[in-house]
């Protein structure tokens, strides 16, 4: 079937937006004949069913089939994207059931298996789209548990636990043993949120947001020195590679090409200097500057900065720790009310904004006193960094 065929099928069943029979795709070669057409169908639970119960069946066989094309369907034909976050995908199953919960996860999980069928980059895409079908869907304690094993082997995997959408003790008690986990520093805001939910009246310490700071400090200041050992050790390579040239003996060329020689162009590819993200105002040294213009930090004025406003920092981390936790609407808003202060204004809005609170917002404006001026609201939304 050639494209232009293709073309017109697949826009014959947009316009008439046929509602598919349920055994629509029970083998690879019905796959294969309506996986152009599928996506401009109405949706059918057990269709998407049927769909990722080929792709579990068929992902150890030794058949020719494209596994990655399978999953790919299942994504476009099951899952619609958020109107506010585009990289995100829910279910358009209101209320999935157990069963196709397991099945998804079981096909998430395999997409983590050492001896996968899959080539590099088909097993980077599948880890991708099955990670976003997981988003916002509560699993069981076996899955829940798989997910906390093997949070450190992938960001995907860790990010499925420290994003989980409802209450876990499993998960709870995991963050609990790891807390202070260095690898972890850089997710202080979504710990605290798994600690608020186990105690509601939990508050992240002084000192343990100062050894954050440092530890992401040592972090940067290993890998600016990494760059600078990498960029000299890239133009001692161009300036050897160009003596060599210069000094290579002409006279065994052939003379047709004497007057022609070229040298050729000798670049290796230039460092990278790839830092931590910050939470927080961040100030450059810019006397440290990469290719693509990325500009070392200055560490000194940042931790002038940084320890100066600690008590905002602490604030801001409190309110977005709340938002991340999964405690009820009512105990939200009241702990939003309790970490307010007028330099985490925005923060606060959004906060509520996103959880659709609104009594914290009629509390503000109550208290008109702590609403900050048009002045200082300017020099925040410049420098506020979201968690």
């Amino acid at each position: 079937m050639n494209k232009k065929t293709i073309e017109i099928r697949n826009t014959i069943t947009k316009l008439e937006n046929p509602f598919p029979k349920d055994d629509l795709i029970t083998s690879y070669k019905d796959f294969l004949k309506f996986r152009a057409e599928l996506p401009f169908y109405q949706f059918n639970l057990n269709v998407l069913t049927s769909l990722i119960k080929l792709s579990n069946d068929t992902w150890d066989t030794k058949e020719r089939i494209s596994r990655i094309s399978i999953i790919q369907l299942i994504k476009r034909y099951g899952f619609k994207e958020d109107v506010n976050v585009s990289y995100y995908r829910f279910l358009k199953v209101n209320k999935p059931s157990k069963e196709l919960r397991i099945s998804l996860f079981k096909l998430f999980k395999r997409c983590f298996e050492k001896n996968t069928p899959l080539t590099n980059k088909q097993s980077l895409e599948a880890k991708r789209i099955c990670n976003s079908m997981l988003f916002q869907l509560p699993l069981n304690n076996e899955a829940i548990q798989w997910l906390c094993d093997n949070a450190f082997e992938s960001e995907l995997i860790l990010n499925r636990v420290l994003k989980y959408p409802v209450k876990s003790e499993i998960i709870t008690n995991w963050v609990k043993l790891n807390y202070d986990k260095d690898t972890l520093r850089n997710r202080r805001a979504d710990l605290v949120g798994w600690m608020i939910d186990y105690d509601s009246n939990f508050e992240v310490m002084n000192q343990t947001l100062i050894d954050d700071f440092e530890y992401l400090n040592a972090i940067d200041l290993e890998a600016i020195e990494n760059y600078q050992d990498e960029l000299k050790a890239t133009e001692m390579m161009e300036a050897e590679f160009k003596e060599t040239m210069e000094n290579r003996d002409h006279t065994s060329i052939s003379k047709s090409y004497t007057n022609t020689w070229l040298f050729p162009e000798f670049k290796v590819t230039p460092p990278e200097l790839k830092q931590t993200k910050r939470y927080h105002k961040v100030f450059y040294n810019h006397k440290i500057q990469d290719e693509t213009h990325k500009t070392a930090y200055d560490f000194q004025k940042m931790r002038t900065y940084y320890y100066d406003n600690l008590s905002t920092f602490k604030e801001n981390l409190m309110l977005w720790s709340i938002n991340y936790s999964r405690i009820d609407r009512r105990e939200k808003s009241k702990l939003l009310k309790r970490y307010y202060s007028p330099e985490n204004y925005y923060s606060f809005i959004k906060i509520a904004e996103r959880n659709k609170l609104v009594g914290p917002l009629k509390w503000l404006l109550k208290n008109y006193k702590l609403i900050p001026k048009d002045i200082t609201e300017k020099k925040e939304a410049k420098n506020e960094n979201v968690f």
